[in-house]
């Protein structure tokens, strides 16, 4: 979460407080990047992209209505 929230790839909806992807398709290719760089030590980098990515992707999936 913290590397999305460093790219600028979500944001925090000001009704809900719930994380809302920011659908900005380079924030997402940097949010990527910045995980293959920075990985923790137990991952690979194909690993970590594939964290941030299905984070990114479940995104959105129960948020409440206003």
């Amino acid at each position: 979460m913290s590397v999305l929230q460093e790219a600028h790839a979500i944001h925090e909806c000001e009704f809900h407080g719930w994380v809302k992807d920011r659908a900005d398709p380079h924030a997402r290719d940097h949010s990527v990047s910045i995980a293959r760089q920075h990985l923790p030590t137990s991952l690979s980098p194909d690993a970590a992209e594939a964290e941030v990515r299905e984070v990114l992707d479940s995104i959105g999936d129960t948020f409440p209505p206003r």
